[in-house]
């Protein structure tokens, strides 16, 4: 196919009000915190501001975090030595029963089961970026379910490892 038979690339005069779209969509690329903290203050959007929507899909709000509360002030508190269980240190060998876990629910004792293993959430609380909330409504519980709902890409074992108090019994059926 030769030049002469395509037709000639249109004219910025045959761009009219009437053919311009009617949306416009904006895609911004990933930035650094620093980067995306300076957009939020430009576009005036807070971190408790309701997200955008994006192609009929909710996208989860995150809280404001207090000051020494970011995933790396966590991740620094966890290799720092202190002892996240409130038992001695981690344990994968500690077996603890549903009830055992349901008496752990005050902000000050809370325990969670996420995938069969149980931590001692209450050091993390703040550091959470959904909020505090969020966690409390299942301290206490297997709250694996809901995390793969909204967290499946987290790698839960590595964020929390240092604060792991056992494994969750396992409940057999006996026919």
């Amino acid at each position: 196919m030769d030049d002469s038979s395509m037709p000639p690339p249109p004219t910025i005069d045959a761009l009219s009000p009437s053919s311009s779209p009617e949306k416009v969509t904006l895609e911004v690329p990933s930035t650094t915190s620093m980067e995306n903290s300076q957009a939020s203050q430009l576009l005036n959007v807070t971190e408790t501001s309701p997200e955008v929507v994006a192609k009929g899909k909710k996208v989860s709000r995150k809280v404001q975090l207090k000051p020494g509360y970011a995933l790396t002030n966590w991740v620094d508190r966890t290799k720092s030595g202190e002892d996240m269980t409130g038992l001695g240190g981690p344990s994968e060998a500690r077996i603890i029963t549903k009830e055992e876990l349901a008496r752990h629910n005050t902000e000050a004792d809370a325990w969670m089961a996420i995938r069969g293993k149980v931590y001692n959430i209450s050091k993390y609380l703040d550091y959470h970026p959904g909020g505090l909330p969020i966690l409390m409504a299942e301290a206490g519980t297997d709250a694996t379910l809901l995390f793969d709902k909204n967290h499946r890409w987290v790698n839960v074992d590595r964020l929390l490892a240092s604060c792991q108090v056992g494994r969750l019994k396992q409940m057999t059926l006996t026919i």
